[in-house]
Order: C-alpha cells, then structure tokens, then sequence
C-alpha cells in the first residue's frame, strides 16, 4: 500500500491526541481559576486552545494520509483512473513531507504569537512593543516572569522551524553548531547539516510547549493582569478566513 510506511503510527496518534487533550484541559482549569480573564477569547486561554486547535488539525490530516491515501483506489477515485501504485507512493510521499513540516512551523507560529501578545500586555512598548526579532521577545518576558528553563527550549524550536525554511538544512542564526540540553534531551545540530523532521520530536515539543505554555499564562504577573484581548481579526471577510481564524483565534475547536 503505498505510504503504509509513512506518516503518523498508532501510538504516534494517541500520544498526540493526549497532548491535545492536555492543551485543552489546562485551558479549561486556568478559566476556572481565573474568573476575571475575559473568558475564552482572552488571549491567555486562547495561547492553548490554539494549539489545541492546530494539533486536532495535525491528526485529522494524519487519519486522511492512513485511510486515505494509502489507498490507490482513492487516487484512482479522485485523482487520475490509470495513476500507478509508484506515483500514489511518490504524491504520498510529498504530502507526508508537508504535514510534518507545516506541524513544526505552524505550533511555533502559534506560540511565538502568543508570546508576542503577553509581552505587549505585560511590558508595553517593550522590544518594539512586541515586534522585535522575536529571540529578543522571549528572552525579555520570561526574564521578566524569572523563567530561567524555558529559553533553551525556544531557541532549539526555532533554529529547527528556520531549518525548515531553509529547505531542512539547519542554518542557526547564531552561526555556530548547536549543543542544547533541556528536559532531558539533547540537541546537537552542526551548521549546514540537514534536519530530518520526526513525529516523535514533534509531539515531545509540542508536551513542552504546553507546560511552557501553562507556566507563562499561570503566572502570577500575567495571570493577575486585566482582560488580554487576542488580536486577531473578529470579523472575517471571506469562507477561508473563517476557516484559518477557526484554526487560530478559536479558544477550542469542540467548542467553537
């Protein structure tokens, strides 16, 4: 069958759909917690319901490669009645490639735009009122917040989401290799290697991000602050800026 090695395995699919679960239930506990936030479109509640969101979207499509694509007589359906097994297993391939790509991309854009917001309520008119490069960003809220173990995190996250703009090759801002030990775990990039994306660093990044995550917005500074509105557009013009807002400004996707 082709792409029956590909793509999200059994155990790869629990775990992720725990992760989310997880994303979603530390949303609902700080709500509970936190009367006073504005509810569910604050922007310290929508920091995990985004994610949650996008990990539900991760897994939808993971379920669309197994059922779906691994199946020649759904691209003989849907694509062309005389594909070939070998150009199913090639376009499976591809497809593939840009999930586990978009997944790493994406859950760090959704976080740095959270991060990018709390900065803004916390510290206005701090690193260009949230806009500076954004290693600058997380290095002065959690400085701010005394979160000395979650930096580390961040810079391997995103020396990997610029590898992946780079075409996989790692090409670290700083200009040197990598040597990163955090929770556990050690990074080791050298410059100008190429990172092969796995789903299984996906998920443990995506574990941590969630307790980064909770840490940030329990915080007793940040989650002291008055309603946090999220900026993101209220009013969508058009059928896909729905769809995208759902994805990103939408606190939890059972509940939108």
């Amino acid at each position: 069958m082709p792409g029956a090695h590909l793509g999200l395995q059994e155990h790869e699919f629990r775990r992720l759909i725990e992760v989310r679960e997880d994303y979603k239930e530390t949303r609902r506990s700080l709500l509970r917690q936190h009367p006073a936030w504005g509810g569910e479109s604050d922007a310290r509640a929508s920091a995990l319901g985004r994610c949650a969101n996008l990990i539900d979207a991760i897994v939808l499509c993971g379920f669309h490669e197994k059922e779906n694509l691994a199946s020649v007589s759904w691209w003989q359906k849907h694509v062309a009645a005389d594909i070939t097994p070998q150009r199913c297993g090639l376009r499976t391939a591809l497809f593939d490639g840009f999930l586990i790509t978009t997944a790493y991309v994406m859950s760090f854009s959704a976080v740095e735009h959270s991060i990018r917001v709390l900065l803004r309520a916390l510290c206005p008119g701090a690193c260009r009122d949230g806009r500076a490069e954004f290693g600058s960003v997380y290095q002065k809220l959690l400085t701010e917040l005394d979160m000395k173990k979650w930096p580390p995190l961040l810079d391997v996250w995103g020396d990997l989401r610029n590898a992946v703009h780079n075409n996989g090759q790692f090409l670290p801002a700083r200009g040197r290799d990598v040597n990163v030990t955090f929770g556990g775990a050690n990074f080791q990039y050298r410059d100008g290697d190429h990172f092969i994306a796995s789903w299984k660093l996906f998920i443990w990044l995506a574990a941590r991000a969630r307790e980064m995550l909770a840490d940030i917005v329990g915080s007793q500074r940040i989650a002291d602050l008055p309603v946090i509105a999220d900026p993101y557009p209220l009013s969508p013009a058009d059928t896909r800026e729905v769809a995208v807002r759902f994805v990103h400004q939408c606190p939890d996707a059972s509940e939108g």
